[in-house]
């Protein structure tokens, strides 16, 4: 039995997004400027409560479905066959 498996870029883009989840809430609160972060180039934005909140709650949704898709492909697989 074979079970269908997502794609590799969903498999990333999915990982993607579940660090930036985790590391704008942790910038939610004022570790980003305290321990200078935000002074880090490239990560300026960090320091920006409001944008950070903005990013924080835009890319939260994306990893809401996920673990439902993937507990219910773990409960019923998808068989495929090569019978017609």
């Amino acid at each position: 039995m074979t079970t269908q498996q997502p794609s590799p870029l969903l498999a990333w883009l999915y990982r993607l997004a579940a660090v930036l989840v985790l590391f704008t809430g942790f910038c939610n609160m004022p570790i980003a400027k305290r321990y200078y972060i935000s002074d880090l180039p490239g990560l300026g934005w960090s320091g920006d409560f409001f944008l950070n909140v903005q990013v924080h709650y835009l890319l939260g949704p994306c990893c809401w479905p996920w673990p439902s898709i993937l507990a219910w492909g773990a409960a019923w697989p998808v068989v495929i066959t090569l019978d017609p």
